[in-house]
């Protein structure tokens, strides 16, 4: 869903687990593949049951920002009439 919203898979970031685990990521789908072998590798999931798994995540995810994730309306900014989001972050 996060490709879809931001529209890119090049999105570095970098996540703790457990407070003391620190991964660092290049794109989405590189921290996708590293989750999906870390379940294979402690034997929570096989190798098939995580590629359908993705294959329906993803379609639920098209699905959902499809329905779901509508634009802001934009509202009139009170300094000089800007056009800001109702968060008032400009989108």
């Amino acid at each position: 869903m996060l490709r879809l919203i931001l529209g890119n898979d090049g999105v570095p970031f970098t996540a703790t687990m457990g407070g003391n685990l620190t991964r660092s990521y290049r794109t989405l789908t590189q921290a996708e593949q590293e989750i999906g072998d870390a379940r294979l590798w402690a034997g929570i999931h096989t190798r098939t049951a995580d590629e359908h798994g993705g294959i329906v995540g993803r379609k639920i995810g098209e699905l959902a920002v499809q329905r779901l994730m509508k634009p802001l309306p934009k509202v009139a900014d009170k300094q000089g009439g800007a056009v800001a989001s109702r968060h008032g972050d400009g989108k």
